[in-house]
């Protein structure tokens, strides 16, 4: 029995190893002239949905509609780390 649960601890863990980080994308670079321009990194942020392969960085007064689903943690992504989102050159984008 505990053999079990260990072999299913373990199958559980690799699932949501598999998975691995979201794919970032720069909203604001893909369209120009929808995000204000940024000063600093803190107005950058990321969207998204665990549940999806990607998510996007764009600009905190740039609301991104994010899907609602949901999904069970050993199937959900990476959220990628904030620093991966920033202002590089007066525009959010993904690093």
């Amino acid at each position: 029995m505990t053999l079990r649960l260990a072999l299913a601890a373990l199958v559980s863990l690799s699932l949501a190893a598999c998975r691995g980080e979201q794919r970032l994308h720069s909203y604001c670079v893909d369209h120009p002239g929808d995000c204000p321009a940024c000063t600093s990194d803190a107005e950058c942020v990321i969207s998204s949905n665990e549940c999806l392969p990607d998510a996007t960085c764009t600009d905190q007064d740039r609301p991104i509609a994010v899907v609602q689903i949901g999904c069970s943690s050993e199937l959900a992504y990476d959220r990628p780390p904030p620093e991966k989102c920033g202002c590089v050159q007066s525009v959010c984008r993904a690093r």
